[in-house]
């Protein structure tokens, strides 16, 4: 039904067709995760795994999935993951990325009072038991201790006492070993590798996260995690002290003011996860998680959706079926709010969004807000729209640079149902009716020959 003039109501009074998008419509697994992934040269807001599609540009990626706390390490704090059942939450989803939550403290945690076991962490303890053992990439076994300036390895004999005058091979405050700053821990980097290759085989990309901020600080919680840190000079055999200032906590060693023998372990860190997973093609390098104090608002499905519509790529926390966080219920807290519906809610959306992106040429698509009323607009002018309405109702679209008609659908964020309606109108601006009686995305392509 099209008005003169240049504005043309639509109501979708009649569905001219119905599909549900369940998370079963992505099919077969999508196969291992090509790469590495390069920012795309037309579209810089996506990646490229460097295939073309049938017009001869480059694939655009859009990356979105679910990450948890203990997909790479165990902290007791959170429930334990089993990953291959994790694997298979994101691929019913169709995520298909994930950012490798790593702990830095080997015990202690800011959400519990009490002592909890964080493992396995990158650095080695000296004692029986953490000897490093070779594994499929080490066959020669464990690396030799590191160089590094100012910083004593083991093997040069007796070890200074600390300033409490302990030996500086008595135990760390947890009881345990102390760590050898200058020995990597082959049972962290061999983890760590083995499950960055599984993800590959599912068509996942990994965000392999190298530091975190609440590692190193309480942030305001009931427990102390520097009480566990390998900086810790009570835990450490190479006399380092991150806790720079004396207040008991570390965050100075994530700051370009600590000593450079600090620094220096932290680049012989970073050179051996680059060492370890950096010929994986599924991989990307987050530098730290959360580095100073400080939250956002959750937003559940609107926030997917105006993300992705203004171009980024969404990447969410999930609580991946805990009920508490260290003595506490998380029903207690303010920012969770009703999470068992909420989460799925953000997981079918950050699906669908994914959906979407595959079925449209990405690469070419960009944030034009001034283009729909609603300001949420992704498109590439004359050819393709996506619209989101974050009230319902009504929007107007400026579909002028379109010479011929458009396709009309009504996607509903809810339930994935998607509603065809009859063809529109381009050539000027164009105000369309959605059907649903809450928020709503609407796409709109231009058909074949009319662009």
């Amino acid at each position: 039904m099209h008005a003169t003039g240049t504005t043309s109501r639509i109501c979708l009074g009649t569905l001219m067709g119905l599909a549900i998008m369940t998370q079963g419509a992505a099919g077969a697994p999508a196969g291992p995760a090509k790469g590495p992934l390069r920012v795309h040269p037309e579209n810089p807001r996506y990646f490229t795994d460097g295939t073309k599609i049938p017009d001869g540009s480059w694939k655009a990626i859009y990356l979105t999935g679910s990450h948890t706390w203990n997909n790479l390490q165990h902290n007791g704090v959170y429930p334990p993951v089993d990953y291959e059942e994790y694997l298979d939450f994101l691929e019913k989803h169709h995520h298909n990325f994930i950012r490798m939550w790593a702990w830095e403290q080997g015990g202690w945690d800011p959400w519990a009072a009490g002592h909890v076991i964080v493992e396995p962490v990158p650095y080695a303890r000296v004692g029986a038991g953490n000897r490093g053992e070779p594994d499929a990439r080490r066959p020669f076994g464990p690396r030799p201790p590191l160089r590094v300036e100012g910083v004593p390895p083991s093997d040069r004999g007796p070890a200074a006492p600390d300033t409490r005058g302990r030996d500086a091979r008595a135990t760390a405050l947890d009881g345990k070993p102390r760590y050898d700053l200058t020995k990597f821990n082959e049972e962290y980097f061999a983890r760590l590798r083995s499950r960055v290759a599984a993800a590959q085989q599912r068509g996942i990309y990994v965000s392999v996260m190298l530091f975190q901020g609440w590692s190193v600080e309480k942030k305001g919680q009931v427990g102390n995690p520097w009480q566990g840190h390998p900086f810790n000079k009570a835990n450490n055999i190479n006399g380092i002290d991150g806790d720079l200032n004396g207040d008991g906590q570390g965050p100075e060693i994530h700051t370009l003011k600590a000593p450079p023998a600090i620094l220096e372990l932290q680049k012989a860190y970073v050179r051996q996860v680059i060492d370890t997973v950096n010929d994986l093609d599924n991989v990307l390098y987050e530098i730290g998680n959360e580095m100073h104090v400080g939250s956002v608002p959750w937003q559940y499905r609107p926030w997917v959706w105006k993300s992705f519509t203004r171009g980024l790529n969404t990447a969410f926390m999930d609580l991946y079926g805990a009920t508490r966080i260290g003595d506490k219920d998380v029903n207690t807290f303010g920012f969770v709010g009703d999470w068992v519906a909420q989460h799925d809610t953000v997981r079918k959306n950050m699906g669908y969004t994914r959906l979407l992106a595959e079925r449209m040429n990405l690469a070419t698509m960009a944030p034009h807000n001034d283009l729909a009323s609603t300001q949420y607009c992704l498109a590439h002018p004359g050819h393709e729209y996506l619209i989101y309405l974050p009230d319902g109702g009504e929007v107007t679209v400026d579909v002028s640079a379109v010479q011929g008609t458009l396709a009309v659908e009504w996607f509903n964020p809810r339930s994935g149902a998607v509603a065809r309606g009859e063809n529109a109108s381009g050539g000027a601006n164009r105000s369309f009716l959605s059907p649903l009686a809450h928020d709503a995305v609407l796409y709109l392509k231009a058909q074949e020959g009319d662009r």
